[in-house]
């Protein structure tokens, strides 16, 4: 019984710490990314 405790306990602890670094993950909001189309002719991209 002890064993499954500690298990537990463990599985909890990564839970939380997982769910904390994609909490504060720097990630933009998806309307706030900008898409740039790149275009084959462009000078920009040469």
């Amino acid at each position: 019984m002890k064993s499954y405790k500690f298990v537990f306990f463990v599985l909890i602890v990564l839970v939380l710490g997982g769910f904390v670094v994609l909490k504060y993950i720097e990630m933009p909001a998806p309307h706030k990314v900008q898409i740039k189309i790149l275009d084959v002719n462009d000078d920009a991209v040469k």
